[in-house]
């Protein structure tokens, strides 16, 4: 992780931490990485073996499956990271614990691990194409997309306006027939760039405050479990909000009105 500032309450420190930094190593965690067609064979398993082909070449709504069809599968995956989280948030927590020598690092990268499982999954339901077939963890692809989700999780100003304008179909339909209403790569990469500072800053304030949960004995690892209980299922759900807008109520005015609202975004805005 890269320092560039540092907030200190009594003895602790936390440096700036860099959401890129966090997110090539995050990729590198074991299971963080979602393949695909096997998530995808997994969630529609009870389906006949036609539908789950077009599925897996189209996508489950360019192949049908239903809007409250898709929610359901996509609520239950929040619901179970939710409680793996929090579980292991808990554990991590506690002082003198397994990973009591890099505790608030460990902590903050299994959330973020957490974090990058589900907006996977949520996003492989909703129609996006493999995230990992042509490129390595660290590829700007996978990272740029990765980051606007990230943002949308978290709330992060200009990130679901970001994330709807590049996955929705007639958002990319409109990008070819009316070229000056595209989503340009300089307003594309200044906001990634500006959403991952945001998500930077975010993230060293949640490591902070985790960590000072930790010197409360006994307690800081229930502490530690409940912060990310109550965070993690309404990222999930933002991000569900989002991707379904975006292939189920996406209209060519919705999308004229996000691309209007991320151009006229400063960094100052994106908070």
């Amino acid at each position: 992780m890269t320092a560039n500032t540092s907030t200190t309450a009594g003895n602790h420190v936390t440096r700036q931490i860099e959401f890129n930094d966090v997110l090539v190593n995050a990729l590198k965690v074991p299971g963080v990485k979602i393949d695909r067609d096997s998530f995808l064979r997994n969630q529609f398993k009870t389906k006949p073996q036609e539908f789950v082909k077009d599925i897996l070449s189209e996508g489950p709504v360019a192949a049908g499956a239903s809007q409250d069809e898709l929610r359901t599968l996509a609520r239950k995956i929040v619901d179970t990271t939710t409680l793996q989280s929090s579980g292991m948030s808990f554990l991590t927590g506690l002082p003198g614990g397994f990973t009591m020598a890099a505790t608030i690092p460990a902590d903050i990268a299994q959330f973020y691990a957490m974090d990058l499982r589900m907006a996977q999954q949520i996003a492989y339901i909703y129609g996006e194409p493999d995230l990992f077939r042509n490129g390595l963890p660290d590829d700007d692809l996978v990272r740029n997309q990765l980051t606007v989700f990230c943002g949308v999780m978290f709330g992060v100003a200009g990130a679901a306006s970001l994330a709807r304008a590049a996955t929705a179909k007639i958002a990319k339909q409109m990008m070819i027939s009316l070229p000056k209403k595209a989503l340009t790569k300089t307003l594309y990469y200044r906001l990634i760039k500006s959403i991952a500072k945001v998500l930077g800053v975010k993230m060293t304030k949640q490591v902070f405050a985790r960590g000072v949960s930790k010197f409360i004995p006994l307690l800081g690892g229930a502490l530690s479990g409940g912060m990310t209980y109550a965070m993690m299922r309404p990222m999930g759900n933002r991000l569900i909000d989002a991707l379904e807008t975006a292939h189920f109520a996406y209209t060519e005015e919705f999308f004229k009105e996000d691309l209007s609202n991320l151009e006229s975004l400063s960094d100052e805005d994106l908070q």
